[in-house]
């Protein structure tokens, strides 16, 4: 059950993601019949649609106070683009704030905790491309990671076999920083790795319960705090929801912020004082 609701999760923040970009023009005032009429695809999106139109969509209150885990690429022969998707999974998987940065200088096991603090992370990952190390370097009581691309196209694979590569590496080296160990897991992202070919056959961008609570606890002790998600029409009924982005969340705020018709009149009495 857990597993599933693991799963749960990861679907769900695609979900949201795509919530908010999809054009819902076609589906306002759509009669019963019309509705009965769409296909399963169509109904999908449809459902997006009520949820958009009646919450919002979701938006995240980070806490001011939280520290954040930094990716540092520090070299050029896979593109950042090949792996950036992975950040947007993570943050949200684990509700954390993540940053990216740039590194032009050299990053050995010697500095990488000092990249990772002038980067602006409480801990971090650091991508690089060098002779001599493994494909990955943990050590999380330092709060560090490192990437080595230069292990992982050692057998000269082709450009989106070594993307594959580096994404997974990206994900166990922050899953292993924020204290995780490996698992036994079908397809876990933190099964035992002992090959290239063992890390190009994990398909998965998820881990399994046991890592994800671990994570969960150990990104708190190095000062990366959750952030809170809910709907937009909760943030405005709480107060602190950003200006609307969109048509949906403009009639939320607009409904949420109007005067009542009938407001309430109170008038001061002198015989009571007040």
């Amino acid at each position: 059950m857990k597993r599933m609701m693991i799963a749960a999760a990861f679907a769900l923040v695609a979900a949201l993601a795509v919530c908010a970009e999809e054009d819902y023009s076609a589906f306002k005032g759509l009669s019963k019949e019309q509705r009965k009429a769409l296909s399963p695809e169509q109904r999908v999106k449809y459902k997006r649609y009520l949820m958009m139109r009646r919450y919002g969509g979701y938006i995240d209150q980070r806490q001011p106070d939280s520290g954040k885990f930094v990716f540092v690429n520090a070299q050029g022969t896979v593109p950042n683009a090949a792996w950036t998707n992975q950040y947007e999974i993570i943050s949200d998987a684990f509700s954390v704030e993540l940053a990216e940065a740039r590194h032009d200088g050299e990053v050995t096991p010697a500095n990488a905790a000092e990249t990772v603090k002038k980067s602006g992370g409480n801990a971090g990952v650091v991508v690089v491309d060098q002779q001599g190390l493994p494909s990955l370097l943990i050590a999380p009581e330092a709060g560090w990671g490192i990437v080595n691309v230069g292990a992982l196209k050692a057998d000269n694979p082709a450009a989106d076999k070594l993307a594959h590569r580096v994404r997974r590496e990206i994900w166990r080296g922050f899953a292993m920083v924020a204290g995780s160990p490996n698992t036994e897991w079908p397809q876990c992202l933190l099964g035992s790795i002992c090959s290239l070919s063992d890390l190009d056959n994990i398909q998965s961008e998820a881990v399994s319960p046991e890592p994800a609570s671990k994570i969960q606890k150990h990104l708190l002790r190095l000062g990366i705090k959750p952030f809170k998600r809910v709907t937009y029409k909760q943030a405005c009924r709480e107060g602190w929801a950003p200006p609307p982005a969109n048509e949906f969340q403009k009639a939320i705020w607009d409904e949420i912020h109007k005067l009542p018709e009938k407001p309430m009149k109170i008038e001061f009495d002198p015989a009571k004082g007040k």
